[in-house]
């Protein structure tokens, strides 16, 4: 079990409910010990949670709750700086052995609203009478004491009043409240618990035994005033209309957690009612999406106007359909059109918007996937559609000046010039890559009524997202990771509400077998001769030769002498033919120094040669294309690879390749049908580079990067594979 990972989901779902859920709202507003179900008040730790609880968790054991969440508490503040708290000294205790009883005892931690936020600790010390546990009482109150806490130990059977299922219990209550502590004797006495609360016993039933979260959704502001940044505290009201109480169970492994659940609702103007009434439909949007994500939402459709009329129907419970159509109207004057005429004209099946990192801020776009024809692909298209999705699904799609958009792989992309522009460059590196090379691309949800997407590693989301506090319990939980996603789904259950899934994922994956860069002191072979061209006075194969004294000669392929002439200056591995005049009379290219220079068949250098690159050359050149047309490709000593026209200029279309890690060969041209691509080895991996150059399509992380001997296979048209440090084929779209 990952013991670290517990704190981050509860971290995620406050995110999700209130970062998804909430904001979702502003759209629509303008590990696990068994499978047993519960019915009815059949969990004693429960019974003993007072009525007035916002949000409890209950675990399997003690133990459990001290290695997942306890022992990552964050210190808490004293008068000589902070000092650890009560949760981690006691989760230390019984990760240590301390506690060999209490360590296999149901606990439950409920959080109730006095002045602040405060947390009650529920701890079955087993049956009345029973002795066995007193020594370690003893200790567990000596921890309370030295942390502030007050601590009661209850013996159930002297309580007349309370429930069958505590009567023989002998119970331990903790709180750094008195107030928190009298109140939980008090619904003892009366025989008053959490499943007295309005759709606790209604959810309770909905989920299995084992480790269980649960959230009074409709009092969520005085959970998230603990944990979330004041930027979203403002907003946490809203969730008053998303459902009454949500439950989920918690199961952990290895390296994830996941919480499985679902919401109860009384209310037809609950937000969750508008997913229950859809069908799942299939999600792709990670597949678009950049790497660098923080927060996507998606919304997948098979049907516009089911989704249309399910939320028409919520607006209306609302009472504020009037003003939704009022802004369709207008929209309508101006794009000629009905919005969601226009909207179903694309044939979508899945609107998403996303907040991605760009020099230092958060952009976003808003996103349709349409299986309609887009006429063309260009950054510089006006959008006249700007403001119709925020019309139709809310303001969490108002993207402000919405003034661009470009088409990519079937999606519409919108959002202001540079969030478009920037949005298209990061997007080289996909989300659904990245999740790949993490091993992760099987937990990506493929179908859903609704798929969110948080990514808690990023710093964008950590810093903006949580309260201090909590930032430095993720700084902890991410010691061992470098990334953590999460997805939240609602996936429908018929004649009931959806389920709420959220699966919380760790990964190292940056983690990779593959060698490091050796950087400056790496020696690059360069090819010393001799190199073979063709004579085309003869038709026949010659050596080009560079000797001894550097002075250069062509001999026949037996060794017999044809000229030599005087030469200053090692060449740079390569002698190729061109025909210069494309008059069918070859002559020989190379390079030395900075230069190319240019022989004819009988020895003389030909005018306007030599030409100067301005800057030293490494190795080169290489030759493609045909007469008329060459390109030479050069590698410069600053690591640098350029595309020149034979007259010794820069290919004008050309984006430098600069990779990070030396560059040990010239480029390989790769033709995929109609597609080329540039194969450039390292000395650690092999980097594919679109036709004119620029960055890399191969972003591949830790084991997942591409082997630098990685044969190049052709998959399809557009379409190549190699082989990565982890076994895998990749597959590269060029």
């Amino acid at each position: 079990m990952n013991r670290k990972v517990l704190i981050t989901a509860v971290s995620i779902l406050a995110v999700m409910l209130v970062g998804i859920a909430v904001l979702m709202f502003v759209l629509f507003s303008g590990g696990n010990s068994g499978n047993k179900l519960f019915s009815g008040r059949q969990d004693p730790v429960l019974c003993a949670v007072p009525s007035n609880a916002v949000a409890v968790a209950r675990f399997s054991n003690l133990k459990e709750a001290s290695t997942c969440v306890w022992s990552y508490k964050v210190p808490s503040k004293g008068s000589k700086g902070r000092k650890p708290s009560f949760e981690k000294i006691l989760a230390d205790s019984v990760i240590a052995g301390a506690f060999p009883l209490l360590a296999k005892s149901a606990v439950a931690v409920s959080y109730h609203y006095a002045k602040d936020l405060t947390p009650l600790y529920i701890m079955d010390a087993g049956r009345c009478g029973d002795t066995d546990y007193d020594s370690e009482v003893e200790k567990v109150s000596a921890i309370a004491t030295a942390s502030g806490y007050v601590l009661k130990d209850c013996d159930c059977s002297t309580i007349l009043s309370v429930n069958e299922l505590l009567r023989k219990r002998r119970i331990l209550l903790l709180s750094p409240s008195i107030s928190v502590i009298n109140s939980s004797l008090r619904h003892l006495n009366d025989g008053v618990s959490i499943y007295d609360a309005g759709g606790f016993a209604a959810v309770a039933s909905k989920v299995s035994s084992g480790s269980r979260i649960y959230a009074n959704v409709s009092g969520a502001e005085q959970i998230y005033r603990k944990i979330l940044d004041p930027g979203y505290r403002n907003q946490v009201k809203v969730l008053s209309g998303f459902a009454d109480w949500a439950a989920w169970t918690v199961e952990f492994t290895q390296t994830s957690v996941r919480l499985c659940g679902t919401a109860v609702s009384d209310m037809d103007t609950d937000l969750i009612r508008v997913f229950a009434s859809l069908s799942a439909s299939s999600s792709s949007f990670c597949e678009i999406l950049p790497s660098s994500t923080v927060f996507a939402l998606s919304i997948p459709m098979d049907s516009a106007d089911d989704f249309s009329e399910a939320f028409d129907r919520y607006l209306d419970g609302k009472m504020k359909l009037s003003d939704a159509r009022s802004l369709r109207k207008s929209l309508s004057r101006k794009i000629g059109e009905e919005p969601l005429q226009w909207f179903k004209s694309l044939k979508p099946s899945e609107v998403a918007v996303a907040w991605f990192p760009s020099r230092g801020k958060l952009k976003s776009v808003n996103l349709i996937r349409s299986s309609r024809r887009q006429s063309s692909d260009s950054l510089n298209r006006d959008y006249e559609y700007a403001g119709v999705l925020k019309a139709l699904f809310g303001d969490i799609f108002d993207r402000g000046k919405e003034s661009c958009s470009c088409c990519m792989d079937g999606w519409i992309v919108s959002g202001d010039r540079d969030a478009v522009t920037e949005f298209r460059k990061a997007s080289e590196y996909t989300l659904a890559r990245k999740l790949e090379d993490a091993a992760l691309d099987g937990e990506i949800p493929s179908s859903a009524a609704f798929v969110a997407y948080f990514s808690v590693d990023a710093d964008a989301a950590v810093k903006t997202s949580f309260s201090a506090d909590w930032n430095r319990s993720l700084d902890k939980v991410l010691e061992d990771t470098d990334f953590m996603p999460a997805f939240l789904t609602l996936d429908p259950v018929r004649k009931s509400m959806p389920q709420i899934n959220l699966n919380l994922y760790s990964s190292k994956l940056l983690r990779t077998q593959a060698l490091l860069d050796e950087g400056t002191d790496v020696e690059i072979r360069i090819p010393s001769g001799p190199f073979t061209v063709k004579n085309s006075d003869t038709g026949r194969n010659n050596l080009f030769v560079q000797n001894k004294n550097l002075s250069l000669s062509l001999k026949e392929e037996s060794g017999k002498g044809i000229w030599t002439i005087p030469f200053k200056t090692p060449l740079c591995g390569s002698v190729v033919n061109v025909d210069m005049y494309s008059n069918g009379r070859l002559q020989f290219l190379f390079a030395s120094g900075s230069s190319l220079y240019i022989t004819d068949r009988k020895g003389r250098f030909v005018n306007p040669y030599p030409v100067d690159l301005g800057r030293e050359i490494l190795l080169g050149p290489a030759l493609y294309g045909q007469r008329g047309a060459y390109e030479l490709l050069i590698l410069h000593k600053d690591n640098s690879i350029v595309k020149y026209g034979l007259d010794g200029k820069p290919a004008p279309e050309w984006q430098e390749i600069s990779p990070e890690e030396t560059v040990v060969a010239l480029p390989e041209k790769i033709v995929a049908g109609s597609s080329v691509c540039w194969v450039v080895r390292t000395t650690r991996q092999t980097l594919i580079y679109p036709e004119n150059g620029g960055k890399p399509l191969s972003n591949f992380k830790g084991n997942a990067i591409l082997r630098p001997d990685a044969g190049i296979r052709v998959v399809e048209d557009g379409v190549i594979s190699a082989q990565s440090y982890d076994g895998k084929e990749r597959k590269i779209k060029i």
